[in-house]
């Protein structure tokens, strides 16, 4: 394209492309990404194109011998290096790939942390099964008896957790649908040993890995409490199984997950969160409790414990960045387990 009293003009380029929208139905999750789990990169990055009439190229210039000669060598030191590097990092896939999961204390040098948490309460574990446990036909709970487990907003208040989401009988899910969403979102975490899958905070009161024909039992999400920046938060959900055999069963294989499930390793063998088993607490004899403390590489605790009566489990996960003990999570679960022991047998 040329004017009539001047050079030929340059073409004028087209204008980008405007950025995606956002999805309207698109939320920023409520708390810390899993660990292990990819995160997002930062949009742009990318250098901008050179002023006008200046080349994208740098200007060579001649460079000294004796520079020239310092350059060689240092290549071939570095190339010695990055050869040194794949052959360890090769030594240890095979390593990785031989021994499997889990690894022993001599191939994880990571050490726990403490951090500015108070200590864990001493103690032995409790069981996994009820004193006296409530026994029925059929199904001792329905979903009639779900809001009368729910503690008052009050409880968490007092731990600085004023931020309330409440629960919402409309978004009932299943164990089954669940089960398959977070199998996914383990193994995407490239995360094991597998044992440690049903301790996974982000899966609700759901199967061990590897569970064929997983039931469609109800799951709810009976309540989120967090303080304003989520850097402290407790979440509650239950789970309605068909029967209280299953319920009883699920509690025995969570127990016995936790003895295989030291802490999780990630894809390169690397200690990443340690778990372990919290002491007992104080529950009536119709109620059972299984729950463990989760400490992560980043000075964060999960402290979980589920809580079992009839057909019902309730589990009761707190994420601490310090906002709250352990004893002040376990003083909220035994009042939950009280609210458990009160219930009317509806089946």
């Amino acid at each position: 394209m040329s004017t009539p009293d001047g050079p030929p003009s340059s073409p004028v380029p087209p204008p980008a492309p405007a950025p995606p929208p956002v999805p309207s139905h698109w939320v920023a999750p409520s708390g810390p990404a899993p660990t292990g789990a990819p995160t997002t990169p930062p949009q742009g990055g990318f250098p901008s194109a050179p002023p006008e009439g200046l080349s994208s190229a740098p200007r060579r210039k001649r460079l000294h011998p004796g520079v020239i000669a310092a350059i060689a060598g240092g290549g071939l030191f570095l190339a010695a290096g990055i050869a040194g590097i794949v052959v360890v990092a090769n030594s240890v896939a095979q390593g990785i790939a031989s021994q499997g999961f889990p690894f022993t204390d001599d191939d994880v040098p990571y050490e726990e942390p403490e951090g500015d948490h108070t200590p864990l309460v001493d103690g032995e574990p409790g069981s996994p099964l009820a004193v006296t446990p409530t026994r029925c036909d059929a199904a001792c709970f329905d979903t009639t008896v779900i809001r009368d487990i729910i503690p008052d907003d009050s409880l968490f208040d007092h731990l600085a957790l004023d931020q309330h989401i409440p629960w919402y009988p409309n978004d009932t899910t299943t164990a089954a649908d669940e089960f398959d969403i977070n199998v996914g979102s383990w193994k995407s975490s490239e995360l094991g040993p597998d044992e440690c899958f049903i301790t996974w905070p982000y899966s609700p009161i759901i199967d061990p890995i590897g569970s064929v024909g997983v039931a469609d039992d109800p799951i709810d999400f009976i309540g989120s409490h967090s303080d304003l920046d989520y850097y402290n938060e407790i979440d509650l959900a239950s789970r309605l199984f068909a029967d209280d055999e299953a319920a009883s069963a699920y509690m025995v294989a969570l127990d016995a997950a936790l003895g295989e499930c030291p802490r999780y390793i990630d894809s390169i063998g690397s200690a990443t969160d340690f778990v372990t088993r919290s002491a007992a607490i104080d529950v009536p004899d119709s109620v059972a409790a299984v729950g463990w403390i989760q400490k992560t590489q980043y000075d964060e605790r999960y402290y979980v414990i589920d809580v079992q009566r009839g057909n019902l489990v309730v589990r009761t996960t707190g994420y601490s960045t310090g906002g709250y003990s352990e004893l002040e999570f376990r003083d909220l679960v035994e009042q939950e387990a009280a609210l458990l022991a009160e219930l009317e047998v509806v089946g």
